[in-house]
Parts: C-alpha cells; sequence; structure tokens
C-alpha cells in the first residue's frame, strides 16, 4: 500500500512539472516536479504525525486519570488499544465478540459492590451451555471476598419470571441480592423512563459506585456491544434508576 502510495505522489509530481514545462524550460520544470513531491510527502508526514500524536495524547491523557486502586479503569487500557476510535478518556466501547470477556472482566474488577439490572435476552446469557455455571463462579469469587452483589431481572411478563425463577434462585443461593421488576412498571417513572433513553439501554451495571458497564441491545434483546464509562451525569442517572428499580423489585420466587 505504501509502494502503491508513492508512486501515486510521483505521477502527481511528474503532471505538475509537465504541466509546468508549457510556460518554463524543462530544466525549471523537472525542478517544480521534485519539490512537488517533496511537498506531498510533507504534507502527508504532517498528517501522519498529527494523528499519532493524536493518539498519544488520548492514550496519555487516559493513563493520567487512572488512580492507583481504580481497578475498573484498567479496562480502558486493555479494551481501548485494540481499537483507539472507541476510546476516549471517560469511556470505552467493546463489540459483540468481546462483550462476554468485558463483562468478566467488569465483574472481576469490582471491589466493594456490583449493581446491576438485567434484560439482556436470557438466549443471550443464562440459556447460553456452560454460561449460567461460569457467571455464578465469577460472581461467587467476588462475594467471596466481601463484594457484595446486587440484581434486578427486568422482564417483559410474568411468564418470563417464571422461566427465570431457577436461575433467580441459584444467584440468591450464592449471596446475591436477587430481584425483579416489569419493564412496563419500572417505565411508568417518568423520570426513569427519561434517564433510560439518555443512558441507551435497560442492562446496566454500577461498579463501587464509581464506574458504570452498559450492555447494548437491539430490538430482540441480543447484544450488539458494550461499554464502561466514568462520566459522572451517566452514573447519576443509572443509579438513580436502579435505585427505583430495587424499591419496587419483588422476590417471591423464593422458595
Amino acid at each position: 500500500m505504501k509502494n502503491v502510495t508513492i508512486i501515486i505522489d510521483v505521477v502527481i509530481a511528474i503532471a505538475i512539472g509537465v504541466i509546468t514545462s508549457f510556460w518554463t524550460s524543462g530544466s525549471t520544470s523537472l525542478l517544480i516536479g521534485t519539490i512537488s513531491f517533496f511537498s506531498i510527502e510533507l504534507i502527508r508526514l504532517k498528517l501522519s504525525t498529527e494523528k499519532i500524536l493524536e493518539q498519544h495524547n488520548l492514550i496519555n491523557s487516559l493513563i493520567n486519570l487512572l488512580k492507583p486502586h481504580d481497578k475498573v479503569s484498567e479496562l480502558a487500557l486493555l479494551y481501548g488499544l485494540r481499537n483507539l476510535s472507541k476510546l476516549t478518556p471517560e469511556s470505552v466501547l467493546v463489540s459483540k465478540d468481546d462483550t462476554w470477556d468485558f463483562w468478566k472482566d467488569c465483574v472481576g474488577r469490582a471491589e466493594n459492590k456490583f449493581s446491576i439490572i438485567s434484560y439482556t435476552s436470557p438466549d443471550e446469557t443464562w440459556n447460553l451451555k456452560g454460561w449460567k455455571e461460569f457467571s455464578l463462579a465469577v460472581q461467587e469469587e467476588r462475594i467471596k471476598n466481601d463484594c457484595k452483589i446486587e440484581r434486578i431481572f427486568c422482564i417483559d411478563s410474568e411468564s418470563e419470571k417464571e422461566m427465570l425463577k431457577d436461575v433467580m434462585l441459584s444467584q440468591q443461593k450464592i449471596g446475591i441480592e436477587v430481584g425483579y421488576v416489569l419493564k412496563e412498571k419500572l417505565l411508568s417513572n417518568k423520570v426513569v423512563n427519561e434517564y433510560c433513553r439518555d443512558i441507551g439501554t435497560l442492562d446496566v451495571a454500577i461498579i463501587d459506585d464509581f464506574w458504570v458497564m452498559k450492555a447494548h441491545l437491539d430490538n430482540n434483546r441480543n447484544f450488539i456491544g458494550a461499554s464502561a464509562t466514568r462520566d459522572k451525569e451517566i452514573l447519576r442517572k443509572v443509579s438513580f434508576v436502579f435505585r427505583e428499580a430495587k424499591k419496587i423489585a419483588k422476590r417471591d420466587f423464593v422458595v
């Protein structure tokens, strides 16, 4: 690709030389063509340098934001460096292919509390072969290390609650505080409805009251990606939505 670019630049430079030869002598036109070639390369180099500096400043600003005990912030470096176009000093976005590893890394870095509203389709999570057991193991490890985990299942219908009953019981068994809420009832709160639109998803988690993880879903509640952000306004809105969901959450699945 680089060789093709150089050839194109040479052709452009020669063309400039040929055009100017109509008004100047051959030696002068050759000089103009040569100068034009190097001018093009200098402009290209300047643009490339600016892009590199921009990416360097982005990474540098992110590193400067890291705090010694902020393990969740490491995610921005771990995943952000894979695709700089999806990295900002405040957030990092991952594709669907990285979503499950991203979830594991978020939970694994939670030190004190992991509060989540789960709305992703069960076929994308709990019904996946081996996922239920794996996710329980990851969360149980955190609980044993004194990390509080609380989950509110956001569901579309009572029949979905029955389908998720075993999942909720298995999570409760390892020490997760579990509840469920109907999506329709949750969104009947006008402020919650407004905040959910701003947040962009109903599947969100608050980590250590500092970092927000979001699962990005399509209309069928399937993953299209995930992100994490330290944006204070998003954190405030997600915290409000979780508190309201927790207030109206039911726990009648307990046996």
